[in-house]
Formats: C-alpha cells, structure tokens, sequence
C-alpha cells in the first residue's frame, strides 16, 4: 500500500468509526463554554476572548485557564451556524481525522522502513499505519469527542504534533545538495514548528511539553549536532507564553481553588498528591 493509500485508510476509517460523535447536543462543560458564553457571539468580541479567561467571570473554576485559540474556532463556529451543535461536533470530527494522520505521518518518521533481510513479519508490517489506526480508534478518544470542548484537546495534539512534524522536516531540508549551500528552507520550517507550538499551548495547557519532546527527538533522530539555537528559541517561546498567560489571568482577578472533583489529588499534600498520580 503507497503512503497516501495509507493515509487516506486511517482518514475514512477515523471519520467512519467516530461519525456517531456529531449527533449528541452540547452537553456538560459545552452548555457554560459554548451555549452560555456571550464572549463567542460575534467576530467583533475576538478582543475580549483574547484578554481574558477560559471561564467567564464568577464560574467555578474562574480565571484559572488561559485557551483563547479554542474560543477563537468557537467564535468563527459560532458566527456561520449559530448555537446548532452539529456543526461544532463535525469540526471537532476533522481535527481527530487531521490528527489521525499527523500521528500516521510521525510514525513513518520515527519507524524506518524494514531492512530487506529483517524478519518477515517485520517486513510485512506496516507500523505507521497500525499505529494511525490504533489512534483513530481508541476508546481513549470518547470524552474529547463525546463533548465539544474537547475541541482543546484537539486543537493542542495537532499544534504539538505538527510542530515535532515541522522540525524534522527542518532538519531534513538542512541536508545539502549537489555540494550548494544550504537554502533559507530549514529556518522556514523551524518557524513553523514554532507557530504550531504556539497554537497548540493557545489551544490548551498539555502543549507546553512541545519544546522537550522536539528536543528529545532531535537528540534521537538526527545523526547531526542538535539545532540548539531552535531549542533555545523553543523553550524561550514557552517562557514568553507563559508570561502572557499569567499577564492575562493576573488581570481578571484571583484564580479560583481547583475544586475537588476536577483533581482530587488537592486535598493531599504536595509530595503526597504527587506520588499518588504517579502511583
């Protein structure tokens, strides 16, 4: 099976086994996110979306969250369908699809093709696309598409996919040809695993581990001297979220305690609540 024959199996299946997921309304966090949320009722409300919390003010969890990219896609949701939810839950749909073949792409990275005298079974096995149907059709997936503000979720495994997906890509550009020097190309795709990194964190916290797994996989894919200049840039872009996040959340007022049943690990102490997560 050629590589596009492959990629497009794991986009018919993911969209075929999940397609019962745009049925259900809003439900749970959706109603206060979604169906309550006066900030996501016009494109000329992107400014407050952009300045202030996840929640809205007096919620429970209060101004604890910082995601304006999934708010942002609420807005242009909102903006060409209203509050029908199947067209939320259809683009939730697409991002899994995208992200089905993300995970497909990376495995062919970090897989290699097997050698002509490997084991044949070895041979016959097609890892990237077991492994990009094996994530189209985890059960795993059912709470981030079961609601639609697993849109976060989503949204923050395609940013820190694709910017891992970028970066390699950047490296593979630095390799020269027929003796030239090197184009701008590889600086074109570092800057883009930068921006995906962006979004991803953006989108939702769980992105903010972009920079080390970028690093880990320069350490162990590259048979070169790893781009520390990236790196360095990397974890200074986190920093710089950062900061950003907590200007923002500094400005709506107090975070909220996180409530027991969000993480019952806060009613232990700090040492204690940890290995018990760990455990």
């Amino acid at each position: 099976m050629t590589s596009r024959a492959a990629a497009l199996a794991v986009a018919v299946v993911c969209a075929l086994v999940n397609l019962p997921s745009v049925r259900p309304g809003f439900i749970h966090d959706d109603h206060r996110i979604i169906e309550q949320n006066e900030r996501i009722r016009g494109l000329e409300r992107l400014p407050q979306v952009v300045s202030t919390g996840y929640w809205m003010p007096g919620d429970v969890a209060g101004p604890s969250l910082y995601r304006p990219i999934t708010l942002v896609t609420f807005t242009l949701n909102h903006s060409m369908g209203g509050l029908r939810p199947f067209g939320y839950r259809v683009v939730d749909l697409l991002l899994h699809v995208l992200n089905c073949m993300l995970v497909f792409r990376l495995a062919g990275r970090l897989v290699p093709p097997a050698a002509p005298g490997a084991l044949r079974l070895r041979q016959s096995l097609d890892t990237p696309l077991l492994a990009g149907l094996l994530f189209a059709v985890h059960p795993a997936h059912t709470e981030v598409l079961g609601e639609v503000v697993g849109r976060a979720e989503l949204l923050a495994a395609g940013g820190a996919l694709g910017s891992v997906l970028a970066f390699l890509a950047g490296r593979e550009a630095e390799r020269p040809r027929t003796g030239m020097v090197r184009s701008a190309a590889p600086w074109a795709w570092y800057a883009l695993s930068l921006v995906l990194f962006v979004i991803g964190c953006l989108a939702k916290e769980n992105a903010a581990v972009t920079p080390a797994l970028v690093l880990v996989a320069d350490l162990l894919l590259s048979d070169r001297r790893p781009v520390y200049v990236f790196h360095l840039a990397a974890f200074g872009t986190l920093g710089g979220f950062l900061v950003l996040r907590h200007a923002v959340l500094s400005s709506a007022g107090a975070a909220a305690p996180i409530p027991f049943l969000d993480n019952p690990i806060v009613q232990w102490p700090f040492l204690q609540g940890r290995l018990t997560a760990l455990k």
